[in-house]
C-alpha cells in the first residue's frame, strides 16, 4: 500500500508543480510517514504476497481439476459397468428365449421325459426371475447371487437334456434341436 502511495503521489508531483499541492503533499507525507518509512521494504511484501497469492491459486486450480477429472473417470467406469451388464443381460434373455423352443422340439421325440423337460422349464423361469432380480439392481450382491445360483440350476437341467438327448440319435440329428442347442 505504501509502495503505491509513494508512487502516486511521485506522479501527481510531477504533474503539478503548485505550493499549494506541495505543502498538502508535505502534510499527508507527515501523517503516513510510518507507514512510508521504508516503501522498498513494503514493495518486496506486497510483491512476495502476489506471488504466493498467485501459486496458492495455481494449485487450488490444479486440485479442483484433479477432482473433477477424478469424477468424471469414475461415472464413467460406471457406464462401462452398466453398459457391460446390459451385454450380458441381452445374452441371458437371448438364451432363456431359445430355451422353449429347445423344449417344444425335444417334447415330440422323448414323451417319457417329461420331468427332465419340466425341470429345464422350471430353471429357465427361475434363472430368468433371477435376472430380473439383478437388472433391477446391478449392484447388488445378493441379486448377483441369486441370479449365479439360478444359472446353476439351469445348467445342470439342461445338461441333464443333453445327456437325455444324446440318448435319442433322431433328436440329435434333427435340425431345430442343433440350431438350438449352440
Amino acid at each position: 500500500m505504501a509502495c503505491r502511495l509513494t508512487g502516486i503521489f511521485n506522479a501527481l508531483s510531477k504533474g503539478i508543480s503548485s505550493n499549494r499541492f506541495n505543502s498538502l503533499r508535505a502534510d499527508i507525507f507527515r501523517a503516513l510517514r510510518p507507514l512510508i518509512t521504508a516503501p522498498s521494504e513494503h514493495c518486496a511484501k506486497d510483491k512476495a504476497m502476489g506471488l504466493s497469492s498467485i501459486i496458492f491459486l495455481i494449485l487450488i486450480a490444479v486440485i479442483i481439476f484433479w477432482v473433477v477429472g477424478i469424477y468424471n473417470r469414475l461415472v464413467t467406469l460406471r457406464n462401462r459397468f452398466q453398459n457391460a451388464f446390459s451385454q450380458i443381460e441381452v445374452q441371458l434373455k437371448r438364451r432363456y428365449d431359445l430355451i422353449p423352443n429347445l423344449v417344444e422340439t425335444a417334447k415330440g421325440y422323448i414323451q417319457h421325459e417329461r420331468e427332465t423337460l419340466e425341470a429345464v422349464i422350471a430353471a429357465r423361469n427361475q434363472a430368468l426371475s433371477g435376472l430380473e432380480k439383478a437388472t433391477a439392481a446391478p449392484g447388488s450382491p445378493a441379486a448377483m447371487l441369486d441370479l449365479g445360483q439360478a444359472e446353476g440350476m439351469l445348467a445342470g437341467a439342461l445338461g441333464r437334456l443333453n445327456v437325455v438327448v444324446e440318448a435319442y440319435p433322431d433328436l440329435k440329428a434333427n435340425q431345430n434341436m442343433m440350431q438350438l442347442s449352440e
